[in-house]
């Protein structure tokens, strides 16, 4: 695939039509080959407008939580980036029971470009990772996705230490707005929440 998530899709013959977008690409869409799996661009309607932004850099990043899972995350830095200085960083989840995407979120890029580090992940209770980890939430809201949470943060700060511990935020919207209200009856590690939804 051209990028990280398809979004839609449709099958004539051996091709394969697919709107994808990735972290720091917009929806576009494509054709596939399904033999060779080569792709050709049929439309990228926002293209043109990325040239004049200095778009943030994403990476994956994964960590061990404490039940020993792996939990998969991802981050976004400030275009221009310096890992000798440090950077407020906001965490944001939706908090399990709904996957989070890789899709190109436009108020994560906004943050990342205006200064900010952002972490995404994907805790307990999330479909896609296996049932046992989906099935975390049931009977148990808010606790096994909050330990989650506060454990991947609490990891990436100490492993990239361009972060500014003392300048963490979180916001998530609907179960992650309940999961930021939760969270900071959990932990110090967040300076400011936005509850939405």
């Amino acid at each position: 695939m051209p990028n990280e998530v398809m979004s839609a899709a449709d099958v004539a013959g051996t091709s394969l039509v697919a709107a994808t977008e990735g972290p720091t690409t917009p929806p576009s869409l494509y054709r596939i080959d399904l033999a060779t799996a080569a792709s050709t661009a049929i439309s990228q309607p926002n293209a043109g407008a990325l040239t004049a932004v200095d778009m943030p850099a994403w990476k994956a990043w994964n960590f061990k939580n404490s039940r020993g899972e792996e939990v998969e995350a991802w981050y976004w830095t400030p275009p221009g980036f310096d890992s000798t200085k440090t950077y407020p960083m906001i965490v944001h989840y939706y908090g399990g029971t709904l996957p989070m995407k890789k899709n190109f979120e436009n108020r994560l890029l906004w943050f990342a470009s205006n200064g900010y580090v952002v972490l995404y992940l994907n805790p307990a209770g999330t479909p896609g990772y296996g049932q046992k980890f989906a099935n975390y939430h049931i009977n148990d809201w808010g606790f096994p996705a909050a330990t989650d949470i506060i454990e991947g943060t609490e990891q990436f700060t100490k492993a990239h230490r361009f972060v500014d511990s003392a300048r963490v935020g979180n916001f998530g919207h609907s179960y992650g707005g309940f999961m930021t209200m939760h969270l900071h009856t959990r932990t110090k590690i967040f300076h400011t929440g936005i509850a939405l939804a």
